[in-house]
């Protein structure tokens, strides 16, 4: 698609934040439940993984007892005292295929867990549900049916899961996030920089992580992300672009999907998973098959273009003509172009996204160019979408832009969040020197 040349974003900001999150979420659950939605193997084996690490991190902060969990969902019976009825509804790492057989088959007893654990702490539900399901395909819509050939796709959203989580070990993102949720600023996504401002650079729910929510592209935090494909919204409109001091431009303007693959506070801030980031691209294409990009790419006409890039420089765009009104919509970005849209990894969602050589998906291949014997083989068809988004996770290339991407950040982010407390400093030095000369004066009256 091109680098995208950005110029400096309106400060006449919208205030718009988050939209869906937990809540929404959590009902699509429920209402998964209420249609009696398939709750597949892989489902099962993640909520019981799940609950097993939400219980064991809240027992061990002192916060509850598994036992009083039991009890309260009533697990074994009324007055049972003991945790073996959590049996089937957890499922510790390493445990073996007779533990994973012995998983429930049904997912009731999960919302009785959640219920319990928000009663026991008087905290929201919707809270513990979504953390009891994170990562399932169950209370997507993209649930499995029991004749799909599913293995294939558990696995890859594993190695997802598995690739990030070493990714945020590595480069200590769980520091990192709790020092941005403390610091105020914007993430300019747009020029890709940070700039001082009164706000907090995390404007999300309180507690709250990104899956399931939807932010303004000019307020979103600073999330490591990268591109895993790109889908293409429609045909294409034909157009003119009036660029400054240049004949007009015959163009035809797309609207294309772009996948991403990012690390960012999930269900809640504590904590830091692999997610699926949309967003909207909006690009200009000349008769010689050359790209436009434009200095506004998240847009459906709502906002200003102020600058394009082709042929490697940047112009001044006087304006855009085409018919806005046809724009097509984007089933995966709620809201307006400008969003960006956050969901959490899911064998279901994942092959939604890639079962398929539509050619109007395009998958980043890092190993273009290599030797066929040199790519590592993969669970999937040789020449298909699903098998080069696994050859890159398999090869570590997907990683290592990854790990730049959050270097990148963490840099940025460092040297801005030294910026404000140098201005919080002088502020307060500033605020001292007066308070010290007016007592002094005083002092010499």
């Amino acid at each position: 698609m091109g680098e995208v040349v950005s110029l400096e974003v309106n400060k006449d900001r919208r205030g718009r934040t988050q939209k869906g999150g937990r809540a929404e979420r959590a009902e699509k659950l429920r209402s998964a439940l209420r249609r009696k939605a398939p709750f597949s193997p892989a489902d099962q084996q993640r909520a019981a993984g799940n609950t097993h690490e939400l219980l064991e991190g809240l027992q061990n902060d002192g916060l509850l007892r598994k036992v009083d969990v039991a009890q309260f969902a009533k697990l074994g019976g009324k007055g049972t005292d003991s945790t073996k009825q959590l049996y089937t509804y957890t499922l510790p790492p390493g445990s073996d295929d007779r533990r994973r057989d012995k998983l429930a088959k049904k997912p009731k007893r999960y919302f009785d867990i959640a219920t319990a654990i928000a009663e026991i702490l008087h905290e929201d539900q919707a809270e513990f549900v979504c953390r009891i399901f994170e990562g399932c395909s169950y209370g997507t819509g993209t649930e499995f049916s029991e004749d799909w050939d599913e293995e294939a796709w558990i696995v890859l959203a594993q190695q997802f899961s598995l690739m990030g989580r070493s990714v945020i070990t590595d480069m200590k993102l769980d520091p990192f996030w709790r020092e941005v949720q403390k610091t105020s600023g914007i993430y300019d996504v747009r020029k890709g920089e940070f700039r001082a401002d009164g706000q907090s650079l995390w404007l999300q729910f309180q507690g709250e992580g990104l899956a399931a929510g939807s932010i303004c592209s000019d307020e979103i935090p600073p999330v490591p992300s990268v591109r895993l494909a790109m889908k293409r919204l429609g045909a294409g409109l034909d157009g003119q672009l009036y660029l400054k001091g240049c004949q007009p431009i015959g163009l035809t303007f797309e609207h294309w999907l772009d996948i991403r693959l990012a690390l960012a506070p999930a269900t809640g801030f504590d904590r830091i998973d692999s997610l699926l980031e949309f967003r909207t691209v909006f690009v200009g294409t000349d008769t010689q098959g050359n790209v436009v990009t434009f200095d506004n790419p998240f847009t459906d006409g709502s906002d200003t273009i102020t600058a394009a890039t082709l042929g490697g420089r940047v112009h001044q765009v006087e304006n855009i003509e085409f018919d806005w009104d046809t724009v097509p919509e984007n089933p995966y970005v709620e809201y307006e172009h400008s969003y960006f849209t956050w969901q959490e990894i899911s064998p279901g969602m994942l092959r939604q996204l890639f079962d398929s050589n539509d050619p109007d998906l395009r998958v980043e291949d890092r190993q273009a160019g290599s030797f066929w014997e040199d790519r590592p083989q993969t669970r999937f068809p040789a020449y298909s979408v699903a098998a080069t988004v696994q050859r890159q996770l398999l090869s570590g290339t997907l990683e290592r832009e990854l790990t730049e991407e959050a270097q990148r950040l963490e840099a940025l982010f460092g040297h801005h969040r030294d910026l404000m407390r140098n201005k919080a400093r002088q502020a307060e030095a500033a605020a001292e020197a007066r308070w010290n000369a007016r007592m002094k004066g005083a002092n010499n009256d």
